[in-house]
């Protein structure tokens, strides 16, 4: 550590162990930016870094999976739910730092979605089996100990995507560009709506703050859907729109804090819509790889990953785009979209970062490579 440059300006210490608690950063007075990732760095000389204005960023690796990290959710007050190709759902205590409480297994395939449901005591998760005709999905109480599977349900094929309906049901995609509206409980898998028209796999789904359905597909379109009381018993239910523009499969889906829509695509990019219009009114770019994961921040950022391993965070809120859509409007040739750049970039895992979700206290958590990452992104 003695070592390093004074003039060092961004540091990387991913990994680095043997580091002794007297070790301080005090003469790299350039120093800006700090990852300092699974590496024993003592908190005080965090702290004294950040005091002096370098943004640092303080990760934590969850490493106990066995298989790649496919899905992420929250539950109830800090509690992190993680599930892996192998099938097994891990559940940490996030407000201690990430400590394992819990293991469900038995799911009989890859977990590829979770969703916490609005009591926030149970657990929804979505399983691909290996055959391709079989889906469901497994409910959990995860308010008792050792937790307890509630309800299995038969969705008819794999389930890519399950999104939680602030009306205690379920909405499940997968296979063949159907979504699933299921009840929980004593009417477990009853079937209440089915929606149809996506033309290519379901991947994402997430409810708006209204109560209508949003699903992200591979046959590159954003649909909405009205899943609301008056339509709850509806066996079919029309799509009421459509929105277009990406040129790839859509990955993931987020809901801001301002309301906005953003959606992630395999294209590279990240579109941000307004709902109420149906219209994209930012483009975000430069993302080098694919987008395979979303989440929004309550502060108005939102993450993104990547298939490269790689995380992109931007700052998404209206007075930081504004400035890049009017200085960008007639060079860009697409009507004043907003196209941000990155506030920051995070590196460590060595795979497709398959989940995003955000942690109370400005905080991220990150799965894809057999593990789950905490990243600290309150100083942004």
């Amino acid at each position: 550590m003695a070592s390093l440059p004074a003039t060092l300006v961004v540091l990387r210490l991913v990994h680095f162990g043997g580091v002794t608690r007297c070790a301080t950063l005090d003469h790299v007075r350039a120093l800006r930016v700090l990852y300092c990732i699974n590496t024993e760095l003592a908190p005080a000389a965090l702290v004294v870094c950040r005091e002096r204005g370098c943004v640092v960023f303080a990760a934590s690796v969850l490493g106990c999976h066995t298989e790649p990290v496919s899905s992420l959710a929250v539950v109830g007050e800090g509690w992190l739910a993680s599930g892996d190709c192998d099938g097994t759902v891990r559940l940490w205590d996030a407000t201690r730092g990430g400590e394992a409480t819990a293991v469900l297994d038995g799911h009989g395939g890859a977990v590829r979605a979770l969703a916490a449901l609005p009591d926030g005591r149970r657990l929804a998760a979505g399983v691909m089996a290996g055959n391709m005709n079989a889906g469901e999905i497994a409910v959990w109480d995860t308010s008792i100990v050792p937790p307890n599977r509630t309800d299995i349900i038969g969705c008819g094929n794999r389930v890519f995507a399950v999104a939680a309906l602030r009306d205690g049901r379920l909405a499940a995609g997968g296979i063949g560009g159907r979504v699933r509206l299921v009840e929980v409980g004593a009417a477990a898998g009853t079937v209440a709506t089915m929606l149809d028209g996506h033309t290519g796999h379901v991947t994402a789904l997430v409810e708006l703050p209204d109560g209508t359905l949003v699903s992200g597909s591979w046959d590159n379109t954003v649909r909405l859907w009205d899943v609301g009381t008056r339509a709850r018993f509806a066996r079919r239910q029309a799509c009421v729109a459509t929105l277009a523009g990406h040129t790839s499969g859509v990955n993931a889906l987020a809901v801001l804090a301002d309301g906005r829509l953003a959606s992630g695509s395999g294209d590279w990019t990240v579109r941000l819509w307004n709902i109420a219009t149906r219209t994209c009114v930012g483009v975000l770019e430069g993302h080098m790889n694919g987008v395979l994961s979303l989440a929004a921040l309550p502060d108005g950022r939102l993450a993104s990953g990547l298939y490269n391993g790689t995380i992109r965070v931007w700052d998404t809120r209206s007075g930081a785009t504004a400035a890049d859509a009017s200085a960008r409007s007639a060079a860009a040739g697409a009507g004043g979209l907003a196209r941000a750049t990155p506030v920051v970039v995070l590196v460590g895992h060595t795979g497709s970062v398959n989940a995003l979700a955000s942690l109370p206290g400005g905080r991220l958590a990150s799965g894809g490579d057999k593990t789950v990452r905490l990243w600290c992104l309150a100083q942004l």
